[in-house]
Order: C-alpha cells, then sequence, then structure tokens
C-alpha cells in the first residue's frame, strides 16, 4: 500500500511581502539611505499595521533614527515599543542599539 503523500505546506505570502519589505529597508539602512529606510518602514506600518513582523519594523525604525541622528527620537520610540511589547525578545537588540549612542 501507497503512504499518502504529505501535503505542501502553504505559503504564507503575507509574511513573504512583509519580509520582503523589511529586508529592503535593512539594506537601504546598510547603504547608508537612511531616508529610503523610512519609507520602506512607513510602507510596511501601512500595509501591515498589525503584521507579524510589526515589532521588527519598529527596532528597524529606531535604528534607522539613530542612523540618521535623532537620538531623541529614537530614544522615544524605543520607550514606546518596550511599553507595547515588555516581554519581547527584542529588547537586548534595542537595548544594544541604544547602549551604541552613549
Amino acid at each position: 500500500s501507497r503512504e499518502a503523500a504529505t501535503p505542501p505546506q502553504p505559503v504564507d505570502r503575507g509574511l513573504a511581502a512583509e519580509r520582503t519589505l523589511l529586508e529592503a529597508a535593512r539594506i537601504a539602512l546598510a547603504r547608508g539611505a537612511t531616508d529610503a529606510a523610512q519609507d520602506l518602514l512607513r510602507e510596511h506600518a501601512g500595509r501591515y499595521p498589525r503584521g507579524q513582523l510589526s515589532p521588527e519594523r519598529s527596532v528597524l525604525f529606531v535604528q534607522s533614527l539613530l542612523a540618521a541622528g535623532r537620538t531623541e527620537e529614537a530614544r522615544q520610540a524605543a520607550q514606546n515599543f518596550r511599553r507595547a511589547h515588555p516581554r519581547s525578545t527584542l529588547l537586548p537588540a534595542l537595548d544594544a542599539l541604544l547602549g551604541a549612542t552613549h
């Protein structure tokens, strides 16, 4: 008797699209294009306001603010993130970003 083939796992197109936008923002940041990175992050927020990767988006936005020299705004955004996600696994990364500004 033949075993039934395992059905293919559904592709989460929404998550893939979210990831694509965030990766483009990361690349822009790595190139020093903070305005472009922030535009991509705003686009992500508009398309996926409660997306699976919204916490990552928030941390990238803090990083982009720091890269643009907008330290006070970055600290405020980080504080908002900490209040919204007090148990996030991204808090150490956020703390490391902010610690690099001292």
